[in-house]
């Protein structure tokens, strides 16, 4: 008799960032993960939190909320009913809803492509939300996925949440927000989420063996339960393709005024954490300003740009040798990259660091640190700073990647081989491993 086949569970995936509007890393990661779960086999469902009227006028509501979120925040004492509903009533009000094939879709949302149903219950995000905040809550029960078909639920994020009837694997990206020095958000709910994700989840992914030993630096408790699963690059193969078109990459350069070749880029937020202040510093006493301009794209932290003296650099709009273009669209991004003498990103710490290795992916040379998850990631496949604290040894690097053509040369073609360690492929193949540890 042959081998009987492993059992594929249907897996829900819990994505609290769904109506986010910066779509920063957590947001690129759960689209990666619904697009994983389905290419490794599984019936992928996503977790939406609509009013059940909304639904019953609507047949189309759900995806076309999800395709155009307007975030909602809901306070605690209106979130509190909801809580108790779903935590103790026999029959909470949850529907499994198929996602329709032929609803026509946006670039930006093209991953609802994957998504085969919506599980949805009314305020869910903003239960689970609640109980994270809240130290006296106890963790939200996903029991009644299991009555949906879903016996796997697969978090983006820490959240607080448990399963008896469903067992749960959570995704930790890093612990940066618990160091006081490069972060200013809300410690104590991230610190009560991660508790309740150390205590209940079956499974903890961390995105690199340097959050993983984060992790067990201070729960060792864990060791058995945490497992490295690589963040890959964005599966969106359509914006890659819509960047290879050079007459859109020549239309980008002329809306920004840039000349291919001639630009160091970095994008990500403008924050303490990305270092941008001593990267502005660096390139201001550089000989590689005297050929390149540097080009800043991300949101922007205006309170720390004040802070460093670097506001009137960052003015939208504003033309000189350093530019800020603010948030741009993921086709502009790689239209850019592709473009760029170099990529810029000395950041202070990274859980994964994302965005070094998206430049490599389309060819572009990379500068980063040589210090947390970045070492991990590209290896010796880019320009190290070992000190991202020191602007000397940044304007050393710069120069030596800008102005050696043959070293330039040499990392964008190492760079393109790196990336290729994280194609989504490996990261589907990692995950059905992992929906294995608990079905």
């Amino acid at each position: 008799m042959g081998e009987r086949p492993h059992p594929v569970p249907g897996v829900c995936v819990l994505h609290p960032d769904i109506k986010s509007s910066s779509r920063r890393g957590i947001y690129a990661y759960a689209l990666s993960l619904i697009a994983g779960l389905r290419q490794a086999g599984h019936r992928t469902a996503l977790a939406t939190d609509l009013a059940s009227e909304d639904i019953a006028r609507d047949a189309l509501a759900i995806p076309r909320a999800v395709a155009h979120p307007q975030a909602r925040k809901v306070s605690a004492v209106a979130a509190l009913p909801a809580y108790l509903r779903l935590q103790w009533a026999n029959q909470p009000p949850a529907l499994s809803h198929p996602m329709d094939k032929h609803l026509p879709l946006e670039a930006s949302n093209a991953y609802l492509s994957e998504v085969d149903e919506f599980i949805n219950q009314p305020d869910f995000y903003e239960i689970c939300r609640l109980a994270g905040n809240k130290p006296l809550l106890p963790a939200v029960s996903l029991d009644f996925m299991a009555r949906l078909g879903c016996k796997v639920a697969f978090t983006a994020t820490p959240m607080a949440v448990k399963g008896t009837a469903v067992s749960v694997i959570q995704t930790v990206h890093d612990l940066i927000i618990l160091n006081e020095t490069v972060h200013d958000l809300n410690r104590s709910k991230f610190k009560r989420r991660l508790q309740a994700c150390i205590r209940h989840a079956d499974v903890i992914v961390a995105v690199s063996e340097y959050t993983r030993t984060e992790i067990l630096q201070r729960y060792p408790q864990a060791a058995q339960r945490v497992v490295v699963a690589y963040q890959p690059l964005p599966a969106d193969p359509l914006t890659v393709q819509h960047s290879t078109d050079p007459v859109r990459q020549a239309a980008v350069l002329q809306r920004f005024g840039l000349e291919a070749g001639r630009f160091i880029f970095f994008v990500g937020a403008v924050e303490e954490r990305k270092n941008v202040a001593r990267l502005i510093r660096a390139y201001q006493q550089s000989r590689a300003s005297h050929d390149c301009q540097l080009v800043i794209a991300g949101s922007l932290d205006e309170g720390y740009a004040k802070a460093e003296g670097i506001d009137h650099l960052l003015k939208p709009g504003a033309k000189g040798p350093i530019q800020y273009i603010g948030r741009i669209s993921d086709v502009d991004k790689l239209c850019l990259l592709r473009q760029a003498r170099l990529f810029a990103f000395p950041s202070i710490t990274e859980g994964f660091g994302l965005p070094a290795l998206e430049a490599q992916s389309m060819g572009c040379p990379v500068l980063t640190s040589n210090t947390s998850a970045l070492r991990e990631v590209v290896a010796a496949s880019a320009g190290l700073v070992n000190d991202p604290t020191d602007v000397d040894e940044i304007t050393a690097v710069l120069d030596t990647l800008v102005l050696d053509d043959d070293l330039n040369t040499r990392l964008a073609r190492e760079g393109l081989v790196n990336a290729q360690r994280f194609h989504r492929d490996h990261f589907a193949e990692r995950l059905r491993h992992i929906v294995r540890m608990v079905s």
